[in-house]
């Protein structure tokens, strides 16, 4: 179901309140809804809800979505933890992930801008991101991995291997 919450508005015209509902989840399900030209779709109303309440289950359904990028999985990973004070283990309950996938995932933020944006570009894959990551504290031999990897399409086994000969 939709999640939304009541909202009382005064009429433009004056002369009362008109009660409407604010979208808080399901913006997907509804615009399909509205395609579809279906009149009701099922809704659970939340009551007393803060505007944090809110904007967290915003992101975490957010997060349902399957066309998510990485960088942009780890980015609301790792806002639900600095805005709201989540650990790591707590968001993967509430994602239905484990504490390592999303420790992983934010991880991945670490990395130089130009390879965040190969990665959100898909010219590379997540599993790229690892052998990068093992470079991390060796910025100049993380950065020719990474130009391997995009110059001679390395595959992540073989960037893996290669990260493994430079970390030694």
């Amino acid at each position: 179901p939709l999640i939304v919450s009541r909202v009382e508005v005064e009429k433009e015209s004056g002369g009362g309140l008109v009660t409407e509902y604010e979208l808080i989840a399901g913006e997907r399900r509804l615009r399909a809804a509205r395609i579809a030209m279906v009149s009701q779709v099922p809704a659970v109303i939340r009551a007393g809800d803060t505007a944090m309440m809110k904007l967290e289950l915003a992101i975490i359904e957010n997060l349902q979505r399957e066309d998510l990028n990485a960088v942009d999985r780890a980015r609301a990973f790792d806002r639900l933890a600095l805005e709201f004070g989540f650990k790591h283990n707590e968001i993967a309950k509430k994602v239905g992930k484990s504490r390592e996938y999303v420790a992983n995932s934010v991880r991945i933020l670490g990395l130089p801008q130009e390879m965040l944006d190969a990665l959100t570009e898909k010219k590379i894959t997540e599993g790229h991101t690892r052998p990068l990551l093992m470079l991390i504290d060796r910025p100049e031999e993380q950065g020719t991995l990474f130009r391997d990897i995009m110059l001679r399409r390395l595959t992540v086994r073989e960037a893996e291997q290669a990260a493994r000969r430079v970390a030694v």
